[in-house]
């Protein structure tokens, strides 16, 4: 690669953290939230590696897939035009269940804590990014949590390896910490 290529994605991905790291606009209310939580979803994609074997071909799409209810809407699609995360174009694709079968690279689980619950055992210790944004019941490897008008991020990093995912450390720096992990 390049030099000055490798040195414009380290800013991209610099700005992309910045982006993250940010506290939050003070929200509005729910559609405010349910469009960052949709902005963040491509934001997230940088700051985490997949094995290798998880794409068949270098121009393979990256899935993300929203499972379950769609919280999201019209924001997800005009959040997702034209990205892509390396060389691989991001599509959005809405589906009723979870299963491996899918090859989602991420999912956005939303339901009642037993489709949740259900959905994440599917796709368990499989190369997936499982996003929630449940106050209780189970979660993901991210789980968006709103408090104090604010969007944050928990990151479950023993998920996240389960998965065979890596997330990167200047993630976990600005993530919240888990229920329970307060300092």
């Amino acid at each position: 690669m390049p030099p000055n290529r490798a040195g414009f994605l380290l800013v991209a991905a610099a700005g992309a953290l910045a982006d993250l790291a940010v506290s939050c606009p003070v929200l509005a209310g729910p559609a405010q939230a349910r469009a960052l939580e949709a902005a963040y979803l491509f934001k997230l994609t940088p700051f985490v590696d997949w094995p290798a074997n998880v794409f068949a071909s270098p121009a393979d799409p990256f899935r993300l897939c929203v499972v379950g209810e769609d919280p999201f809407g019209a924001s997800l699609d005009l959040a997702g035009q034209g990205q892509s995360t390396g060389h691989h174009p991001i599509i959005i694709l809405r589906l009723k269940s979870a299963t491996p079968a899918d090859h989602c690279q991420l999912m956005f689980v939303a339901g009642d804590a037993q489709f949740v619950s259900q959905s994440l055992s599917a796709v368990s210790g499989t190369p997936v990014l499982t996003v929630t944004d449940g106050q209780t019941g189970d979660k993901g490897v991210v789980n968006f949590v709103v408090g104090e008008n604010r969007v944050q991020l928990q990151i479950d990093q023993q998920g996240a390896l389960k998965n065979h995912l890596s997330v990167s450390s200047k993630l976990l720096d600005v993530a919240a910490p888990p229920e329970g992990n307060a300092p």
